[in-house]
């Protein structure tokens, strides 16, 4: 088997990313590494995937299949929504609290007062401190909005998603009327 992934990594054009225009990459990957983005990215990913997997649960009878793929379909929505909020106005607030030239009382609040002489806003510690600091800000609001926001917003989408769907009525039907059967496995 490892013999036939090398004869496969082999036979591919030698390359790195950076070939070509480096810069364009650099912007690409600063793109992708912001929060909102990160998340929508994680986001649109689940959506299309999760739900498939759902479906083709063959451990699980049609309706439960359907119900399934309904309910993660909702938790996806919400969950990217509500996250692509609360990591936008934390990257937000700790850039408002990060600014080395801010004028505003709480404009430095957030950067180690050691190194605050001769800071520019564009310096590579900063950046990174900020990231740091809008992650662990995002994980902390996180863990209420999760309680607070996510979990009634999921149950009422799937609700709302369950009481639409032509297909889960179809399935429902067919029970009724004797087509299908449980089965167990």
């Amino acid at each position: 088997m490892a013999n036939f992934i090398n004869n496969i990594f082999n036979k591919l054009p030698m390359m790195t990313v950076g070939d070509g225009n480096p810069e364009k990459w650099n912007k690409v990957a600063d793109w992708i590494s912001r929060p909102t983005q990160n998340r929508l990215i994680m986001g649109g990913t689940a959506i299309f995937i999760q739900p498939t997997i759902d479906r083709h649960n063959k451990h699980v009878n049609e309706e439960t299949r359907e119900t399934s793929a309904l309910r993660t379909t909702a938790k996806v929505l919400v969950g990217t929504g509500v996250g692509i909020c609360v990591r936008q106005a934390c990257y937000e607030i700790t850039g408002m609290m990060t600014n080395v030239n801010g004028t505003k009382p709480y404009s430095k609040w957030l950067i180690p007062i050691a190194k605050l002489t001769g800071l520019k806003n564009d310096n590579p510690f900063l950046k990174t401190h900020r990231t740091v600091i809008a992650t662990f800000m995002g994980l902390g609001v996180m863990l209420f909005t999760n309680f607070l926001i996510d979990a009634p917003a999921t149950v009422k989408l799937t609700n709302k998603l369950l009481a639409s769907s032509n297909t889960l009525k179809e399935i429902r039907a067919k029970k009724e009327e004797g087509g299908l059967v449980d089965v167990q496995v």
